[in-house]
């Protein structure tokens, strides 16, 4: 569903020597060129490379809650001299009753957006695999005026928590 050409390469490592903590780490690079929409299309993407390094934690804190946490940060450039740096992350505490499916307690999920005073540095988070990870019926809130800040899917300083 994507406008351009796509290649990536990963790798992603998994630490489980602690008897109570699980830590994971990945790097991804990924190119994204060939956009097929006119230049002069506002969601034309120019040729871009995206690095991608993050870790993840997961600390058993009792016999039936977790807390889990991640961060990543992405670095790269756009054609056109435009560099990218952009940081996302989440956590969140969950438990699980002795009768009953596990309930999330509590969490917090972060994403960097584009600051309009910062030209040609690109902020906003790019969910590389999917357009639209997290909500994809939202599509028919894009701006329908031909203008928009950012491609469609690209997420602007994005801030949710919850507690249940």
């Amino acid at each position: 569903m994507q406008n351009w050409d796509e290649q990536a390469v990963g790798a992603y490592y998994t630490n489980r020597s602690l008897p109570t903590t699980t830590v994971e780490s990945y790097y991804f690079l990924k190119k994204e060129v060939h956009d097929i929409l006119p230049v002069t299309n506002p969601q034309f993407q120019p040729d871009r490379h995206v690095n991608t390094l993050g870790a993840r934690v997961v600390q058993t804190i009792g016999a039936r809650t977790d807390w889990v946490s991640e961060y990543s940060c992405q670095w790269g450039a756009q054609h056109g001299d435009s560099s990218i740096l952009a940081w996302g992350g989440y956590s969140y505490m969950s438990s699980i009753l002795s009768t009953g499916p596990p309930l999330p307690q509590s969490w917090l999920w972060a994403l960097s957006g584009d600051n309009p005073r910062t030209r040609n540095r690109i902020e906003n988070w790019d969910p590389l695999f999917s357009q639209w990870p997290e909500w994809s019926d939202m599509y028919v809130y894009t701006p329908v005026e031909g203008k928009s800040e950012s491609p469609i899917g690209r997420t602007s300083r994005c801030r949710k928590s919850k507690a249940v």
